[in-house]
């Protein structure tokens, strides 16, 4: 029997995967659209590209518990790692968008296991009083990875190519999975476990897999392309073929996994108050997370023009000032500070960043955006960071898999979600807005016709040409319109995330104290 590696090594080790995974979801996001022109896909083909992948890693984050139980967390993680570097290389390899789409399913199956499994094999190394500080720890590298990667694959897709978006992962990848190769092993407690469940025949659900699978493709693509596709009047039905199969799919398994003698995805964890108002508050403080990101890209992109590269600048200090917060955080955690009054400090503040971005104006600098978004972190850092530390404590040894695979997976759809609906607002209010400022868009009105006749003249002085110099006046103030239509949209999905946010209130209140330690 291999010895026992000690236990900060083993959480050192296994996070160094889920930081990578957390880090390439959020570079090749930023990179999407080089992917798509430079594969010769159209933009409807860069969903597809990120839904492959966030549908199979929500499948396969939901039954992770199942198979780390039957094959322990190192035979579980070895494969997940080895096919997750090969389909990474892959994709940074593809040369057709069908043959990218594809390698980031496969990526996604075999990655999704990743997140919960090293969750898994930090509440094996640790006792239950001992929990709280390398948990935050985790918590804190998957959180520089999702800060850092914009800025990173913004700068490796300007000055290389989106290709190496992929293939920078990939010696990392490899020289993670040697060294779990290495250092981590499964306790005794959950060998025997898994000697007990390989003890009687094994029984693998597969309609129970399918109605998963479906139910959740089916949400991500709902969520997705509602907005596009006109939600429930799609003339042609596929919003409305979505929304019933996500509803079908996930309320047949809901009800074929709590009745299963040994249910693919074991729900008995949310039994566990505690534990179920913690992952249900992370699912949210993610929503909230990514729903804020998707506002803020295309208001970088289109409205001030910001090349892939500075729309990662410009993030990049919420991660400069997320560094000094986690570790206080873990500070405050180590000493046993309560987290829930760690969380009600970072939901003030959070709320404040969300309404002081409410509040910006079009003639914006990019310090000006980057300050309210690092405060904006900063509180998301206090509120998550104690929720993902603390969410474990009352759950039994017998449940830590699949408590792990929940929590993960409500993390990567509030994730998804957030993202969906914070684009769908974003169009929604760019839509509404360009209609108000367009009531008083009359070529007749003196103010307006003013304006255009000094903008003609400008470019009359570079043109020569009256009726292209007219034309060109338009057009520029047509796009000041459009301008200003989106940054009013922009702010209004940050208001409507700050009284979101006071949503957390309800699950801090459900949550309980830190555990006493061992023997006092």
């Amino acid at each position: 029997m291999a010895r026992p590696a000690n236990p900060w090594v083993v959480a050192a080790v296994v996070t160094v995967p889920a930081v990578l995974e957390m880090a390439l979801l959020t570079i090749a996001g930023t990179s999407t659209a080089y992917i798509v022109g430079g594969l010769g896909g159209s933009p409807d083909d860069g969903f597809w590209v990120g839904n492959a992948y966030m549908g199979t890693v929500g499948v396969a984050m939901a039954v992770s518990g199942w198979f780390s139980d039957r094959l322990g967390r190192k035979r579980f993680l070895l494969p997940s790692l080895a096919g997750f570097a090969l389909f990474t290389a892959l994709c940074g390899l593809a040369s057709g968008m069908y043959e990218l789409i594809l390698y980031r399913t496969l990526q996604g199956v075999a990655g999704g296991g990743i997140v919960p499994a090293a969750q898994g094999v930090i509440l094996d190394a640790f006792p239950k009083d001992r929990q709280a500080v390398p948990l935050a720890l985790y918590g804190a590298g998957c959180f520089a990875g999702i800060f850092a990667g914009p800025a990173l694959g913004g700068y490796l897709t300007d000055a290389l190519s989106w290709r190496w978006v992929f293939l920078v992962a990939v010696p990392p990848a490899v020289l993670s999975l040697a060294a779990v190769a290495l250092v981590v092993h499964d306790p005794p407690a959950l060998r025997a476990r898994r000697a007990v469940l390989l003890s009687r025949p094994v029984r693998f659900d597969y309609a129970g897999l399918a109605l998963i699978a479906v139910g959740i493709v089916s949400l991500q693509t709902f969520v997705g392309k509602g907005q596009e596709w006109d939600w429930f009047r799609d003339p042609f039905g596929r919003v409305q073929a979505c929304f019933a199969g996500a509803v079908a799919g996930l309320g047949l398994a809901l009800y074929r996994e709590l009745r299963a003698a040994e249910p693919l995805v074991d729900l008995r964890p949310f039994a566990d108050r505690h534990f179920a108002a913690s992952a249900l508050a992370f699912g949210f403080g993610y929503a909230l997370l990514y729903g804020s990101s998707a506002a803020l890209g295309p208001l970088l992109a289109s409205l001030f023009g910001y090349t892939a590269t500075w729309v990662g600048v410009v993030q990049a200090p919420a991660a400069v000032v997320g560094i000094p917060a986690l570790l206080v955080v873990i500070w405050l955690i180590a000493r046993g500070v309560d987290g829930r009054w760690l969380m009600l400090a970072g939901l003030v503040v959070l709320v404040g960043g969300f309404f002081w971005m409410s509040r910006m104006t079009v003639y914006l600098s990019p310090g000006e955006v980057a300050t309210p978004r690092a405060v904006q972190v900063f509180g998301l850092i206090l509120v998550l960071i104690p929720c993902m530390s603390t969410a474990y404590q009352s759950v039994p040894r017998d449940q830590v898999a699949a408590a792990a695979g929940l929590f993960s997976f409500l993390r990567f759809t509030g994730g998804a979600v957030g993202t969906a609906l914070g684009a769908t607002l974003l169009e929604r209010r760019g839509q509404f807005h360009t209609q108000r400022l367009g009531e008083g868009w009359d070529a007749l009105d003196p103010r307006l016709r003013e304006a255009h006749d000094a903008l003609a003249g400008e470019f009359l002085k570079a043109t020569g040409d009256p009726a292209a110099a007219g034309a060109m006046a338009w057009d520029w103030l047509n796009t000041l319109r459009d301008n200003q239509a989106l940054s009013l949209a922009a702010f209004d999905v940050y208001w409507v995330g700050a009284w979101a946010a006071l949503g957390l209130l309800v699950l801090i209140a459900m949550m309980r104290g830190p555990p006493a330690p061992a023997g006092g």
